[in-house]
């Protein structure tokens, strides 16, 4: 083992509990979040989807 992995296993506060190591943060996340993740991308695809409509609409009729 590193001498850096091993500070970090040896690592204690005053009170004698160990020390979370934040060297690599947990990327674990939680199933509200991620659902809420999924909603506002569709929302935000959503609302391009409506900007871009017009836009289409007006090309489409100008070629014929």
């Amino acid at each position: 083992m590193s001498g850096r992995a091993e500070m970090g296993l040896n690592r204690f506060s005053a009170t004698g509990t160990p020390i979370k190591d934040i060297s690599a943060p947990s990327r674990r996340v939680g199933m509200r979040e991620h659902t809420g993740r999924v909603f506002a991308v569709a929302a935000q695809g959503a609302w391009f989807l409506l900007a871009v409509t017009p836009v289409i609409v007006v090309v489409c009729a100008l070629r014929g």
